[in-house]
């Protein structure tokens, strides 16, 4: 029914006025749209950097993974703890956590 009187009101302008009218719509209508858009080119931009940022996170936190397993390996060919950080950049009071830890289980 909204729809019905908005119309009648616009058949109500002189031609000048829908001219005006029409005009105005059309420059809303393209707003909207380059708003929209913008809005859906933002949404993705973010999930692209949310997606890197993860998978650079994922990657890191395998690197870290592997190391570990490395320093637990070197750890059970016994060498030294120096050594291990050297090779492997886990920290030292990580490498001594992880002895104590084999060394535990071995009783």
């Amino acid at each position: 029914m909204k729809k019905v009187a908005k119309r009648l009101d616009i058949l109500k302008m002189t031609p000048k006025e829908q001219i005006i009218y029409r005009a105005y719509m059309n420059k809303s209508f393209k707003e909207h749209d380059y708003i929209v858009s913008a809005e859906e080119k933002g949404r993705k931009q973010g999930m692209a950097k949310g997606i890197e940022e993860g998978r650079k996170k994922g990657r890191q936190e395998g690197e870290v993974t592997k190391s570990i397993k490395i320093a637990k390996k070197m750890l059970m060919k016994k060498n030294s703890i120096e050594e291990i950080h050297e090779i492997t950049e886990v920290s030292i009071k990580e490498i001594e956590r992880l002895k104590a830890e084999i060394e535990n289980l071995k009783k």
